[in-house]
Parts: C-alpha cells; structure tokens; sequence
C-alpha cells in the first residue's frame, strides 16, 4: 500500500500545468511594481506559458483526488491548446500594450491564469 506522501505527490502531478501558470501570474503581479521593462515582463510572462504547457508531459493519466480529476487525452490536448493560445497573446500583447500606453502585468497576469478544470 502507497504511503500517503506518495498519494499526495501523485495527486498534485495532475494540477502541476495550472499550479505553474497560477505561480507565474502571481509573479507577474509582484514584479510589476519593480520591473518597469515590458519585455522583462513579456519574457516572464512566456517563460510561464510555456513552463505551465510543458509541464503537461510530467502529468499522469488517470484519476487524482478521488475521482475529482481527470487527466485524459482530452485534458491533454486542452492543455496544449490553452498553453498555445496564452503564448500567442503574449507574444501579440507586447505591441499593443504599448501602442495603447497600458500597464504591462496585468493583462500579461490573465494570459497566464489557467482555464476552468471541470471540462
């Protein structure tokens, strides 16, 4: 029988995507204050999109927390899409934040948020 910290690892596998998208967003909203460069801010905010995405190859199929959670080929190439979708905005956002003279984080921060998880 698995022990419970190996339960619990394997549980937090499955949420790994959305826990470094969520982290990187936060991130973004912090160093906003500090980092007055738009491409330090865009290049965080890419390095998050693509972190979060690729994070999907260490998930585990199958089920976590009882069932709640279902990671499946679906899930994955929702993920994929979510992840490719965030990194084109990001990568577009760039040149009209700054046309548009708006603050940088925060749209960068929303680009990073991961997607509802009941799909």
């Amino acid at each position: 029988m698995q022990s419970l910290n190996q339960l619990m690892a394997a549980n937090v596998l499955h949420v790994l995507p959305e826990a470094v998208w969520c982290i990187f967003g936060a991130l973004l909203m912090l160093f906003q204050p500090f980092l007055k460069s738009r491409r330090a801010l865009t290049a965080v905010a890419m390095i998050g999109a693509g972190g979060g995405t690729l994070v999907t190859f260490a998930t585990q199929r199958g089920a976590a927390f009882s069932g709640v959670i279902q990671f499946d080929t679906f899930s994955l190439f929702f993920h994929w899409l979510v992840g490719l979708v965030a990194f084109l905005v990001i990568l577009g956002s760039d040149s009209y934040l700054e046309r548009e003279h708006l603050e940088p984080a925060e749209p960068l921060a929303w680009a990073c948020s991961p997607p509802p998880r009941n799909c």
